[in-house]
This record gives structure tokens, sequence and C-alpha cells, in this order.
């Protein structure tokens, strides 16, 4: 093993007999607050993280770092997080980059929509953040009930103070308190702003800015209640990439509390 500390050397060593791999040829990538150590025979790379939430704030990110450090296109591998000598294993694995043909800013507009009126997919809380006690409310205009106990499928639209009602008020019966809110509404119109009609409008801003509005003003008391709690919105990343051909806007589904 080259580069890792007593400590980081026993949990490489202890997470690769998890995977029924060899931590043989393991090799340090980074160490501060959290380790980064690549397993180059098994194509598997290890983020050993202090803290529980740190595997949720790099989920985003570890990508774009590691792909500077010689490691392209890493994604999560099957391993669920785990907790390791107190430290939070997760796995990434690394593929090779195959180029493939670009997409006009029409196509893109024309997948999203398809993706869009695809069914929803079950949403389950992973066994790391049910054994921290975590539980999600979810909502979308078309999701099905969960057989999770924890988790509370809430189906409506979100641009209805209706629906932010109702998910502020299932969510308090069935778990008690609201502790964060992560805003993510949001539709894409893909035809030029000018041939934008008063329905398209009334739906954009319905749901990308009404929605935010009706959720955050019913959740905000009951975190302030309890002296504290977070709110996160998130836009698309589409805004940053204008294009004459299509405008900008965004795709996602509705908020999680």
């Amino acid at each position: 093993m080259t580069g890792l500390d007593d400590e980081t050397r026993a949990i490489a060593e202890a997470a690769a007999a998890r995977l029924g791999v060899s931590a043989g040829d393991a090799e340090l990538i980074h160490l501060h607050s959290n380790a980064t150590v690549a397993l180059p025979s098994a194509g598997l790379v290890l983020r050993i993280a202090t803290s529980p939430d740190a595997f949720d704030r790099i989920r985003g990110s570890v990508r774009g770092w590691l792909a500077a450090r010689g490691y392209p296109c890493t994604v999560p591998a099957d391993a669920e997080p785990w907790i390791e000598a107190g430290r939070i294993v997760s796995v990434w694995r690394f593929e090779e980059v195959v180029p493939g043909p670009s997409a006009s800013m029409a196509e893109f507009g024309t997948l999203l929509r398809k993706l869009h009126d695809e069914p929803v997919p079950p949403f389950q809380v992973r066994d790391l953040e049910r054994r921290l006690g975590w539980a999600v409310v979810t909502n979308t205009r078309a999701i099905k009930p969960s057989e999770d106990p924890d988790v509370l499928a809430i189906e409506g639209d979100i641009s209805q103070p209706a629906t932010a009602d109702r998910i502020t008020g299932d969510a308090l019966a069935r778990f008690g308190r609201i502790d964060t809110l992560v805003d993510i509404p949001g539709v894409f119109v893909s035809k030029p702003f000018t041939d934008y009609t008063a329905e398209d409008y009334a739906l954009m801003v319905g749901v990308n800015l009404t929605g935010f509005f009706w959720l955050t003003q019913r959740v905000t008391p009951e975190m302030l209640k309890r002296n504290g709690g977070h709110v996160v919105n998130i836009s698309a990343t589409l805004a940053d990439d204008a294009a004459s051909r299509a405008p900008s806007g965004c795709w996602s589904h509705s908020p999680r509390a």
C-alpha cells in the first residue's frame, strides 16, 4: 500500500475484505479530513469520510474531483455506504469514457419532456440514513404510495397551496418534525420565449417559483419552533447553458421535505 497511514490502511483493508477485492495495490489519492484511496486492480475508489453528512456533500462533486486526478467517469458503486471504525466509507467505480453523439437543445428538451412523463420510481431511504434515524417526505404529481415506513410519498401539484399544506401537515403527523426542506421543483418548456403562451407562462411560474414559495413559507415556522432547520433551493444547470435554438429552463421532480 502506497502512502497510507495506519488508520487509513486498516479501514481500506477492512473495506476491501467486505467487498471481496484485494487491497494489496491500494494507493492514497488524497488525505486531509477525509481520505480517498484507489484500489486499481478492482477498478474502485474508496472515500473514507469523517462525518455522516460528508457522503451527501461530495456525491455531486466527487466525479469531477477524481477526474482531475486521473479517474474519469467515476460513478457510485453498487455497495451502500457503511460505517467502518467510526468513519463513513463510500465506494466509487471508475469507468472508461466512451465518446457519444451530441444532441441539440431541441432534442434535449424533447428527452426531458419524455422523462417527465415516465412513472416515478419508488423512493427508498438507504440503510445508512435509516441507521442515522432519517426519514423522507417526497412529492411529485404522479408518485405512488411507498411501503417503506420511513418514506411518505405525497401526490400533488406543488404549484397549489393545498399541496404544500398537505406535505407539511402529513410530514408532522407521521414524523413529528421537519428538519430540512430541499426545494427542487421545475418544468422545462422547450420553445422560444416569444412563442410562450399564457398557459406556458402560468406553468413555468406556478411550478418553478410559486412551488418554492408555498412550501418554504409553510415549513419555516415549524423549523423556527425548534430553533433551527435547513432550506436548500436547487436550480437547474440548464440556466448556465444558454442557446439561441432553445430557451434555458429547468426540469426536475418536486420537493422532498
